[in-house]
């Protein structure tokens, strides 16, 4: 099967998409990212790759590229919904102390039908659920728990 035949094919199994602290707008952590990898890869001898984070820095071509054909995809199948989450908190290692990697701005892709919310973790740990009672656990749960509801009803109704 063809990937764009396999890609049409999960899509219109697709009810909803959640991101976890997606940086859809970018992220300034990613500057940061690629002068570590460039001193790393200059101490290593090595030359360093950094096209990709390149294109998650704000204001990427790349992300604004993605961003359009995502909104395509949106428009051609109305039902399917968005949810972004973004992180409450500030990452407290790694030299970043005090910064969001994906601030809230950055987090959401814009479209009218997407639904934004947060989960109080840091980037690291958004999508590190500790048990059923973790409230981003909790967070995500509650949209699966209403788009499976949504998906019975619509079945019953057929």
């Amino acid at each position: 099967m063809a990937t764009e035949t396999r890609s049409r094919t999960v899509l219109g199994l697709t009810h909803g998409i959640i991101f976890l602290g997606t940086p859809h707008r970018g992220s300034a952590v990613a500057s940061y990212g690629k002068i570590a990898y460039t001193l790393a890869n200059i101490f290593a001898a090595q030359s360093a790759n950094t096209k990709l984070l390149r294109a998650l820095e704000k204001n990427s071509e790349v992300l604004d590229r993605i961003t359009s054909l995502f909104y395509q995809t949106l428009e051609r199948h109305k039902d399917l919904q968005i949810v972004s989450f973004a992180e409450e908190k500030e990452v407290k290692k790694l030299g970043f102390i005090g910064m969001r990697v994906v601030p809230a701005e950055c987090a959401r892709i814009g479209h009218a039908r997407e639904q934004v919310n947060s989960i109080p973790e840091d980037h690291r740990y958004m999508a590190k659920f500790r048990n059923e009672g973790d409230p981003g656990f909790v967070k995500v749960m509650t949209w699966l728990r209403r788009w499976i509801s949504e998906i019975e009803n619509d079945l019953k109704g057929e």
